[in-house]
């Protein structure tokens, strides 16, 4: 199954709306923003229900609805979210919405004694900086965040299947590498050369969760 196959494109006159997106490092809007929301949804649910990842990509910025490693970003015409239905038996998709809330149920053959869990290692972080910009409109000295930007982010992620309680498999799902975006602050009175300060790569923790 192909997400953007599925969901087509999106376009307001399929009834997508505009909101919020990251563009190359940065927070924007967009017709069809929040549609990785969908598409991470369903990632999650292919992961536990123990389907095969054809394809998935992170963001460019840590998302605040699930842990770094976890997410699935979509672009139609380049970035796809791709399963594969690797049980010995038929499967269906199920998604249902309410307002605030969203779920996707796998259904098919259900095997009572395994268990799928998400471990994550090797996590690191680091600050991007902070770009100031002149903006003569405001009062000298004045700041005013454009974008407030995102710290940059790597984690290792794997899927664990345990069955009647023991580990049976453990398949890597890759590192995911958040760019993160720099913050944008613009300052008032005469002309500021723009400055970047320095990226720190610092290692958070390497506990897994």
């Amino acid at each position: 199954m192909s997400f953007n196959n599925t969901v087509g494109r999106r376009t307001e006159a399929g009834g997508f709306q505009v909101a919020g997106v990251y563009k190359k490092g940065k927070h924007d809007v967009d017709v069809g923003g929040g549609i990785c929301q969908v598409s991470t949804t369903l990632y999650n649910a292919a992961l536990f229900a123990n389907l095969k990842i054809l394809q998935r990509h992170n963001h460019s910025m840590p998302v605040p609805y699930v842990p770094p490693g976890q997410d699935a970003t979509v672009d139609y015409g380049a970035l796809d979210l791709a399963i594969e239905n690797n049980t010995a038996s038929s499967i269906a998709i199920c998604s249902e919405y309410h307002p605030g809330r969203l779920t996707f149920r796998i259904l098919g053959k259900r095997d009572p004694g395994m268990k799928v869990k998400i471990e994550s290692t090797g996590k690191q972080r680091w600050d991007p900086g902070t770009q100031l910009i002149s903006d003569p409109t405001l009062p000298a000295g004045q700041k005013k965040v454009i974008d407030k930007g995102a710290a940059g982010e790597s984690v290792k992620t794997y899927r664990v299947v345990y069955r009647e309680g023991k580990e049976v498999r453990r398949e890597s799902l890759g590192t995911s590498y958040y760019k993160g975006g720099q913050k944008i602050v613009a300052v008032g009175g005469s002309p500021v050369a723009i400055r970047s300060e320095p990226t720190q790569l610092k290692l958070v923790s390497a506990d897994s969760h």
